[in-house]
């Protein structure tokens, strides 16, 4: 079997994620999170795909924003039976269905407060010239902050994987 996920080859900052038949790289934040912080939170995620079927994600780049906005990059992990109606699944039996994969940036902020101020979202217009949705994130309870997730594929860049494919990342050491 090949890992999902693979840290430590070379560092403890870089770690690879199989999209397809590809790995690609990514450089974690250690400004805020260890590289066991981040594991911990990729076998978390994983686990809750897996046992509750719902969407989670495995946070890649980590900025605390306890006072301010951070952008992050994540890969959001969404079980097959959310991005279709049952009718058009292969099976009725959720254990056999696969999941899908999904690469984002998304804003947050630890601080609920950010959410009430316009100048939160004007910040952010005047570098990307967009609005976008700035998202609540809890360290502590991080599968709250997967409820915002989207549970779509269509129009984005997906990438199926099993469910052996998430159990690798459980024993990442």
């Amino acid at each position: 079997m090949v890992d999902l996920i693979r840290v430590g080859i070379e560092d403890d900052k870089t770690a690879y994620i199989r999209l397809g038949e590809n790995y690609e790289a990514f450089e974690l934040n250690l400004n805020n999170w260890t590289r066991e912080q981040y594991v911990l939170q990729w076998k978390n995620a994983a686990k809750y795909a897996m046992q509750k079927r719902l969407t989670s994600a495995f946070i890649c780049d980590y900025e605390c924003a306890k006072n301010n906005i951070k952008l992050i990059k994540i890969y959001s992990v969404i079980p097959e039976e959310a991005t279709c109606p049952r009718e058009y699944l292969d099976c009725d039996d959720t254990e056999n269905l696969d999941f899908f994969i999904t690469e984002s940036f998304v804003f947050i902020t630890e601080d609920v407060n950010k959410l009430k101020l316009e100048d939160s979202y004007e910040q952010i217009f005047s570098v990307y010239d967009e609005y976008f949705p700035i998202y609540y994130l809890n360290p502590d309870h991080i599968q709250y902050f997967y409820l915002y997730l989207s549970d779509r594929i269509e129009g984005v860049s997906n990438w199926r994987i099993s469910k052996e494919d998430l159990l690798s990342v459980t024993r990442i050491p």
